[in-house]
């Protein structure tokens, strides 16, 4: 994961999760970032999840299938 910029990271941890469909643990041990980078990153592209309590956010990952 060296030399990719700061942009080019975000836009590598948004298609992970969105278009490549992995976990946030996987996410994780791909880039070597902590959970909150991570979220902040995923917030900035769903900010409507940033507002979710957590029980919620996690039913919402179950209806469209998610882990």
């Amino acid at each position: 994961m060296q030399g990719l910029n700061r942009k080019e990271l975000e836009d590598y941890i948004i298609d992970l999760y969105c278009n490549q469909k992995k976990t946030f643990r996987e996410i994780q041990k791909i880039v070597r970032k902590s959970p909150r980078d991570l979220r902040k990153i995923l917030d900035k592209v769903e900010p409507e999840r940033a507002s979710l309590s957590e029980s919620s956010r996690a039913y919402q990952m179950f209806k469209e299938g998610r882990n």
